[in-house]
């Protein structure tokens, strides 16, 4: 019976009685030759044999002294788990033949005597190791087939012979079998050590070299530099797997170029490392120089420029050492590549300049990337060379591009806010100088007068002046309240309410606070939110209103059990003037002005017992 492989079969026959033993090695011998039979009525020695030696299947009786064949099944578990495991017996009962299959068994037979006993044996020894076999060959399979296009190896490791399969050719190899040491000749000299011990670990089946291993085969995988026959190195992905079997183990394998990629995640974490750098700077050409000094170093581009749009022209803001000048003239928007790339917004990567409808060629340049920046002008690279850029080349400029166009929007963004503050401050300065200075001597005269007379009329002006007075205040922290908060601190909302609550004239009135959030603020411009929200909740809510502070998922509240305000006047209430009591009409207007400062939201509500409710929503940058 040899009729599918002539590899041998290493079988272990497990029983007590010996003269059983020795009639079964020679029946099973005489029934497949490929069979390499030891035996042991010794249970122990049978888990050592395991562990040590290379055993294709286990046949073992159930009941011996001390023990019993299911608990050997489970010890021989635990150190191989797909070892194919027969277990015989002297009782055919069903309810053994059950628990042994669940118990992990491969097979179940009863004993018998005669030479049709032990041909069933050796059909249901064939029959599991096969089945095993088939498994593992098949799991090499498609470590083969999965990188059909790769280069393919297998490794003898007791003879360290090495076969070369289809793939080795890209490296520029065509040996078909050689040995270990001119695998090892081609690693890169810094990683040729750290490779010999990993393979050692292999050979001794240490469990760190694996990422995964069973009882007879393991898998590995990592990454190696390997000189191909023109004595370049390509950095190439290894895989393989380690089968530990007859007649000698072996590693089957593949080796992946990943050059290519390599490079390409080089250049992405590059290229953020750019976004980085580009927040430093605070001019446009400091931007632009760094955005092509990256085009360069990075992606290899040795002729790029940047132009800026200014009235209509595209002016060069930056430009690589090496184009000549005749790339420094401003040219229009509506001529050229670059003025099609600035009115449509669209990236081209062009092969032949030569043969491109737009192009007007300065040089002897054949192919270009032409890339918008945003809306404020254009990135080219050229070369001499025509199809001299691809796909990856343009992913990897635009995303240098956008860098650049971030940069330039928070650089634009910065002088607009510096305008901005610019005009709130010479407001505040016309309000508090050129206002303040009259209201005072009006003041003034109004106090001299009071001495001398004693006239309603005068307390009516004094309380206009006064209200007069607290307007002017109100506006000028309305007018500082509109500049972007451009540094925030960790704030304790507890805390800073408590403090808040301290400030204002709350009479008989209660402050709860069921919150112990923190949140990114300027804390000054926060207190003015809370100072405001607790005088408006006093001064609708009466002198007893009880005020809340709480969180809820995305920002904090504060609420009161006043009368509320109208859903048609939810809106109204955050206008600058108005107001249904005394006072400027500016408190909540204030508060959404500080609010949007931080960029946060505020939205009227009812509050839980009837009051109003304000719910500021806070950026996730602030939580």
């Amino acid at each position: 019976m040899n009729d599918s492989t002539d590899e041998c079969i290493s079988l272990l026959l497990v029983d007590d009685d010996s003269a059983f033993l020795d009639l079964a090695t020679t029946f099973l011998a005489r029934v497949d030759d490929r069979f390499s039979i030891r035996s042991t009525t010794d249970p122990c020695e049978a888990v050592a044999i395991v562990r040590d030696a290379e055993i294709d299947c286990l046949i073992s009786d159930y009941d011996m002294p001390g023990t019993n064949g299911l608990e050997l099944l489970d010890i021989v578990r635990e150190a191989r788990p797909n070892l194919p495991f027969i277990l015989v017996t002297g009782t055919g009962e069903e309810a053994l033949a059950s628990e042994a299959i669940r118990a992990g068994a491969t097979d179940y037979l009863q004993k018998d005597h005669g030479s049709d006993y032990y041909t069933v044996l050796a059909n249901r020894i064939e029959t599991a190791v096969e089945k095993r076999r088939a498994e593992r060959c098949a799991r090499e399979c498609e470590l083969a087939t999965s990188a059909a296009s790769d280069a393919f190896f297998r490794l003898g490791v007791s003879s360290e012979t090495l076969t070369l399969r289809s793939g080795f050719e890209q490296f520029g190899y065509t040996v078909d079998t050689t040995d270990l040491d001119w695998w090892f000749e081609r690693v890169h000299p810094d990683e040729r050590a750290g490779l010999r011990e990993a393979y050692a670990a292999v050979k001794a089946r240490e469990e760190w070299a694996f990422d995964d291993l069973e009882d007879d085969r393991g898998r590995f995988s990592g990454t190696v530099r390997w000189r191909c026959a023109d004595d370049s190195f390509v950095t190439c992905q290894l895989r393989g797997i380690a089968v530990y079997g007859n007649p000698e183990p072996r590693i089957v394998g593949t080796m992946t170029d990943i050059t290519e990629r390599k490079e390409h995640e080089r250049a992405l974490t590059a290229l953020n490392d750019v976004a980085v750098d580009l927040g430093t700077y605070d001019t446009v050409e400091g931007i632009c120089e760094r955005s092509i000094e990256a085009s360069q170093a990075i992606l290899q581009f040795d002729l790029s420029v940047i132009d800026i749009e200014e009235e209509g022209y595209l002016s060069k803001a930056a430009i690589s050492e090496d184009l000549p000048e005749m790339y420094t003239i401003a040219m229009p928007v509506e001529e050229g590549i670059a003025g099609k790339t600035y009115r449509t917004g669209e990236s081209l990567l062009i092969d032949d300049i030569d043969t491109h409808p737009e192009a007007n060629p300065k040089g002897p340049y054949r192919s270009a990337l032409s890339i918008p920046i945003g809306s404020h002008g254009v990135f080219q690279a050229v070369s001499e060379d025509p199809n001299a850029f691809d796909d990856t080349d343009l992913d990897l400029a635009e995303l240098l591009v956008s860098h650049t166009a971030s940069a330039l929007d928070r650089l634009e963004r910065e002088q607009q806010l510096r305008h901005q503050n610019e005009r709130l401050e010479e407001f505040t300065r016309i309000i508090s100088h050129d206002l303040r200075n009259p209201l005072n001597v009006v003041d003034g005269y109004l106090e001299l007068a009071r001495e001398e007379y004693d006239s309603s009329e005068l307390d009516e002006a004094a309380a206009t002046l006064s209200r007069m007075e607290a307007i002017l205040e109100d506006t000028l922290t309305l007018a500082r309240s509109g500049r972007v908060v451009a540094e925030m601190q960790s704030v304790a909302l507890d805390d800073i309410a408590g403090d808040c609550w301290q400030n204002v004239a709350t009479a008989s009135a209660t402050l709860e606070v069921s919150t112990t959030t923190e949140i990114r603020a300027d804390p000054g411009r926060l207190r003015h939110v809370f100072e405001n929200l607790f005088q408006n909740a006093i001064d609708h809510g009466g002198s007893d209103v009880t005020v809340r502070v709480g969180d809820f998922d995305g920002g904090f509240y504060v609420e009161d059990d006043g009368a509320g305000i109208p859903e048609d006047r939810r809106e109204d209430v955050f206008e600058s003037g108005y107001t249904d009591a005394d006072g400027s009409g500016f408190g909540l207007a204030i508060v959404r002005r500080i609010l949007e400062a931080h960029g946060w939201d505020v939205h009227v509500t009812d509050g839980t017992d009837g009051g109003a409710r304000f719910e500021v929503f806070v950026s996730d940058g602030s939580n």
